[in-house]
């Protein structure tokens, strides 16, 4: 599946989320409790990325791509809690 921010509509990505969930068996995860706990998780470990560092500093993530490629990792992760 070939997604991009100009043509891909919020229907799609919500089927492409239901699918993914299904094919791992974790809507039984997917309870009130269980996804407020995850959301707050990988926040948690995204904002781990920026831990210790300056503001000023966390503009130079754009142009390091190991860095932006940790940061989409959890964000990832984060929107298919």
């Amino acid at each position: 599946m070939n997604h991009n921010d100009a043509n891909t509509t919020i229907a799609e990505l919500l089927s492409y989320l239901r699918k993914f969930l299904a094919e791992r068996e974790w809507e039984k995860y997917h309870n009130l409790k269980d996804v407020a706990e995850s959301i707050c998780i990988e926040a948690a470990e995204l904002l781990q990325l920026f831990q210790w560092i300056r503001s000023q500093e966390s503009v130079r993530f754009k142009h390091d791509q190991s860095r932006i490629q940790r940061v989409r990792e959890e964000l990832a992760e984060f929107l298919f809690v």
